[in-house]
């Protein structure tokens, strides 16, 4: 790839991918994780924007008037196993068809199909959009951690970190610690609380300093 009807779920394409971060971190890592689904709501909404006048004559701008109506439609529909079948049965014109695939990994998602979720999170990484691919990288490292797949999360996730903005690096580091310390890599895992640490990038020195020490007494007790 945020808030509220009641008994309805969100449709948010990222409502899940905060779940993975610890609860005890500091708030400031929270307000990175709010803003990145803002992000995701942000790009979805231009896509289906600019998709609409991206068009060279009326039939175009007609069939893709017509599917932005179907899709809102299917957007709606609260059951979300039921939303991702209607979803990738869709016949989507290419003007829509990112924002078909951010709501189809949501609706995966929701519906604990997380394999095939990071998939399509996977697929969108590879838009050639700065904000898109890091958030579909995001998206699909939370996905495959989901799936207890934290080998290959922290993999997606280490191919962020040299380049990731510097607004999104505690996420990105918070998320590989716990990626990497779950697949059994303490080595990168005491790395990324370490560079938390030393780079001011949270506030919550003591919770670090416990991830620290344990780090470090795995890699002890395994030497």
């Amino acid at each position: 790839m945020t808030e509220k009807m009641p008994q309805q779920e969100s449709h948010a394409p990222l409502g899940a991918l905060g779940e993975e971060v610890d609860e005890s971190l500091h708030p400031l890592l929270q307000a990175i994780v709010d803003n990145i689904k803002l992000i995701v709501g942000v790009i979805g909404a231009l896509i289906l924007i600019v998709g609409g006048y991206a068009v060279f004559d009326s039939v175009q701008g007609s069939r893709l008037a017509d599917s932005r109506t179907e899709l809102a439609s299917l957007i709606a529909t609260q059951d979300p196993a039921q939303r991702a079948k209607a979803l990738e049965e869709f016949d989507a014109p290419s003007g829509l068809s990112t924002a078909v695939q951010l709501e189809l990994a949501g609706a995966l998602a929701a519906a604990g199909e997380h394999e095939r979720a990071a998939a399509i999170w996977g697929q969108l990484s590879d838009v050639d959009t700065a904000d898109l691919g890091l958030v579909a990288s995001l998206g699909q490292a939370a996905e495959l951690g989901k799936s207890g797949k934290y080998a290959e999360a922290a993999a997606v996730l280490a191919g962020l970190r040299d380049s990731i903005p510097e607004g999104y690096k505690a996420l990105v580091l918070h998320r590989l610690a716990y990626a990497s310390e779950h697949s059994g890599d303490w080595e990168t895992s005491l790395s990324c609380w370490e560079e938390l640490q030393t780079s001011n990038q949270s506030a919550d020195n003591g919770f670090i300093t416990g991830k620290i020490k344990t780090a470090k007494a795995k890699l002890e007790k395994s030497s």
